[in-house]
């Protein structure tokens, strides 16, 4: 299941060059991972894109970072920032070939006692401070 509303697209298309991809490995209730697609704006760090799948396989986060760039074709992110998953790492290697990617952990952040969307925010922040 992919989520994006409106206002997401729209702060998708407007602040997407710099992205950051989160999931939750599996610490739902239901065993399902719940990824968030994240973008900084000029006020916060906003969930542009919302997904959740059975897996965290490849193949599987491929699909969904494939379908949500078919219905947002003008969105050219230049950098992904992500935890040291393979799966997702991979995942944009196939579906944005060539793309930056960032790699730090929000393991690391969480220890900081920092709110998951502070720590989200700060991990933006750290990779647009390279640009």
């Amino acid at each position: 299941m992919i989520y994006q509303s409106a206002n997401m697209k729209h702060l998708m298309l407007r602040y997407g060059a710099h992205v950051l991809l989160d999931a939750t490995y599996r610490t739902t209730k239901y065993g399902l991972s719940l990824f968030f697609v994240a973008v900084k704006t000029n006020v916060d760090t906003q969930v542009v894109a919302a997904f959740v799948t059975e897996d965290e396989k490849m193949v599987t986060v491929a699909a969904a970072l494939t379908h949500i760039k078919t219905v947002n074709p003008e969105w050219a992110p230049k950098t992904f920032v992500v935890d040291c998953h393979d799966s997702e790492i991979g995942a944009i290697q196939e579906t944005f070939p060539g793309k930056n990617i960032k790699y730090a952990s929000l393991v690391e952040l969480k220890q900081l006692g920092l709110h998951r969307f502070e720590r989200q925010r700060l991990f933006i922040y750290l990779v647009c401070l390279t640009y």
